[in-house]
């Protein structure tokens, strides 16, 4: 899925000059972007991608999905996690995720306010990127990044 979706948005290019390059994985990718001055790097590449095998909604924004027709209905499921609508409630999780990997988690039912603390543990920086819908439905992507040893706090209304 990751390479029809690198062709779909950067050209057969960027996957003929990855595979021919003298570099191997991600640094091949890097180097096949730069030759076909692209200022993206692979890193950016995963993280949109990651967003559009989710969403895979075009009115988002281009980056967030496949193309081709035979892609347009494909996503991956989130677990979901469903909150009550009627009252203040609290959820924990504790995961570890390997580099390169995505972890997709979907809360449903929530009523006001949702606060995320996130937690970054000693020598490891990672960007998070979150999805919602506001109140008229509309899709929103936000992205921050999280030093090591470092914590973020967002709301979303």
């Amino acid at each position: 899925m990751f390479s029809h979706y690198l062709v779909e948005q950067y050209g057969i290019n960027i996957l003929i000059d990855s595979l021919k390059a003298d570099k191997v994985g991600i640094e091949s990718i890097n180097e096949a972007l730069k030759k076909n001055k692209y200022t993206e790097t692979f890193a950016d590449i995963f993280n949109a991608w990651s967003i559009a095998v989710y969403i895979n909604d075009c009115s988002v924004n281009n980056k967030y999905c496949y193309n081709n027709p035979k892609l347009q209905g494909v996503r991956v499921l989130a677990n979901n996690a469903f909150m009550p609508f009627s009252r203040e409630s609290y959820i924990s999780m504790n995961q570890s995720i390997r580099n390169w990997t995505s972890n997709w988690q979907r809360f449903v039912g929530i009523n006001g306010n949702f606060k995320i603390q996130i937690k970054s543990p000693e020598k490891c920086n990672f960007r998070v990127s979150y999805i919602y819908k506001d109140s008229k439905e509309k899709t929103h992507v936000e992205s921050f990044y999280i030093e090591e040893g470092g914590e973020k706090e967002i709301i979303i209304p």
